[in-house]
């Protein structure tokens, strides 16, 4: 199993309000094409814990202490094989949505939904880690120990937080509207 993590820096945090009710079904819908393919390579289900507020600063605050181990959103992918050596990844993503109380405008309800959909699109990216894993094991022959395959995996995922900035350089991030 591993584990992933986004965690966002935020320069020059804005307040912003936003509106309740991003839809994760809406964001499954808006995935990035290199992502458009992995609800299929993939078992993943998506849960959510909610963040409320009068501004996008309290709702950031919010993900950034109520949010899984302290991060935005989160990611497990587990790989698995059997004896014949065909390979499966589920996954589990836990993200950030408005709770019916939010009181944000339509803009910023927008904006929230914008980070959020750039956000699932992140999370996706550390699914398909796990299932680069799953095709490298599958290369290897699916050998008893994969310590050393995983490990590669582990720092790839280290690796794409570190390039992507956590997710900030692909738009996971608030700002006012």
């Amino acid at each position: 199993m591993t584990s992933t993590a986004t965690q966002h820096p935020q320069p020059n945090p804005r307040l912003i309000r936003a509106r309740a009710g991003f839809a994760v079904l809406a964001a499954l819908a808006l995935v990035s094409p290199a992502h458009a393919d992995i609800y299929d390579e993939a078992e993943i289900d998506v849960s959510t814990y909610q963040v409320t507020g009068s501004s996008l600063a309290e709702v950031q605050a919010q993900m950034e202490s109520g949010g899984p181990k302290g991060y935005w959103a989160f990611t497990n992918w587990y790989a698995n094989w059997n004896g014949a050596c065909e390979t499966s990844v589920t996954a589990e993503i836990t993200m950030p949505e408005l709770a019916d109380d939010a009181d944000l405008t339509e803009v910023q309800a927008e904006e929230f939904d914008r980070m959020a959909t750039a956000l699932l699109d992140h999370e996706l990216g550390h699914v398909r880690i796990g299932l680069n894993f799953a095709e490298a094991v599958a290369d290897a022959g699916c050998p008893a120990n994969t310590k050393r395959i995983h490990a590669s995996f582990t720092q790839a995922g280290i690796d794409y937080d570190d390039e992507t900035e956590h997710g900030y350089q692909q738009g996971v991030y608030l700002v006012e509207p």
